[in-house]
Formats: C-alpha cells, sequence, structure tokens
C-alpha cells in the first residue's frame, strides 16, 4: 500500500465484501458501503467504543522492534489504523457542490466522488449496480436502471468538474 503512494490503491464502493475482482494475493482493497465502515471495529459490550479503539491502537502502534511470528500482522494492522486516519482526515474538509439523486449507486459513486476530490490517492474504484439480468419485462426494467446510471453518472461528473478534478 504504502509503495503507491495512496492510503489504499483501490476500493471497492457500495458493498461491505470486496468482490474477486478487488482481491490478489498482496493486496485486497477495502470494501465499504459508507465512510463509517472504514473504521477499527470494537466489540460496543461496555459501551466503551473510543477508549477501546484507541487502547487497540496503541498495541498496534507500540509493537515492538521485532513482533516475531505476528509480524506481517502488525504491519497490516498498522497500515490499517494509518488508512483510515488518513481518510478521516482527508474526507473531514469535503464540501459536495452537487446534489446526488437518492439511490444507492448515486450514493456510491459520491463517496467516490469525495475519495478522488480530496486526493487521498486511490486510483481504482469498484462500483456495482445490479438488476440487469431479467427474463420478463426487460425494456421497463432496463429503461428505469439505464436511467438511474444516467443520473448517477451525470452527478458524479458534475461534482468533480466542479471540484476541478474531472481530468484525474
Amino acid at each position: 500500500l504504502a509503495a503507491t503512494g495512496a492510503a489504499g490503491p483501490a476500493m471497492s464502493v457500495g458493498s461491505r465484501r470486496a468482490p474477486l475482482a478487488m482481491r490478489s494475493r498482496p493486496v485486497v482493497g477495502p470494501s465499504l458501503s459508507r465512510l463509517q465502515d472504514y473504521e477499527l471495529l470494537v466489540d460496543p459490550i461496555d459501551r466503551r467504543v473510543d477508549a477501546r479503539r484507541a487502547e487497540i491502537a496503541e498495541l498496534v502502534r507500540c509493537a515492538g522492534a521485532d513482533p516475531g511470528p505476528l509480524e506481517f500482522v502488525h504491519q497490516v494492522a498498522r497500515a490499517s489504523l494509518d488508512a483510515e486516519q488518513r481518510l478521516r482526515v482527508a474526507l473531514g474538509g469535503y464540501r459536495p457542490r452537487v446534489e446526488f439523486p437518492a439511490d444507492d449507486l448515486s450514493s456510491a459513486l459520491q463517496l467516490v466522488a469525495q475519495v478522488v476530490v480530496t486526493g487521498f490517492g486511490t486510483r481504482l474504484f469498484h462500483v456495482e449496480s445490479g438488476g440487469f439480468d431479467t427474463h420478463a419485462n426487460q425494456a421497463p426494467t432496463h429503461d428505469a436502471l439505464l436511467r438511474t446510471l444516467g443520473r448517477a453518472l451525470d452527478a458524479l461528473v458534475g461534482e468533480l468538474a466542479a471540484q476541478g478534478v474531472l481530468d484525474q
């Protein structure tokens, strides 16, 4: 991850499960349906979520110089925590300039726009939209799906242009 200059060179948006297209041996890009998904999850059983998250982060950051057989785990955990922090800081100053339609695809593309606009460094995004595999009433179903796709893409292009990053 660090070699690319990005906290994550690729990201799947719209689902919490990384699709096969986004997996490889050296790295599995993060997969999220909303920004809040990209955080260290802890058991909220004792309502000390923030304190427990901070304690775990401190343990990961303070791992010994030679963590032995857990070195890979420590490296991944450290990279994940750093990426989470960088993403939160980067997106904290984001202000949209275009209103996106209220549908799942548009929400996913707005998150893509946020990541691009804030210069987080992610270069490859995976977004999917289903419902095209129909066997009856295909014309009206596809017509509606393509209208949704068109509105979502129009909003994405409009946002990237308004933010001055369409060429990226």
